[in-house]
């Protein structure tokens, strides 16, 4: 795992891992993934049954995000 320069873009850092890396993190996160989608299953039937307030809905939002980035990056590993 190292830092390099990306350079295409302006002063920016791009975080480089080997695929071996990638597999041990990718293990690491299954366990986030799991707890994230519990959460937004959670969040979902409030809003589905109507009764989520904006903050529920809008931490909704967020665990489906979680939970698609965290899905994302551990199928790449696969």
């Amino acid at each position: 795992m190292k830092w390099i320069k990306d350079p295409d873009t302006y002063n920016s850092d791009v975080l480089a891992i080997s695929l071996c890396e990638a597999k041990i993190i990718a293990g690491l996160l299954k366990k986030a993934r799991r707890d994230a989608l519990k959460k937004y299953d959670y969040y979902k039937d409030l809003h589905e049954a109507g009764e989520a307030t904006g903050r529920q809905q809008t931490l909704m939002d967020q665990y489906e995000s979680l939970f698609e980035l965290l899905n994302n990056f551990i199928n790449m590993t696969e």
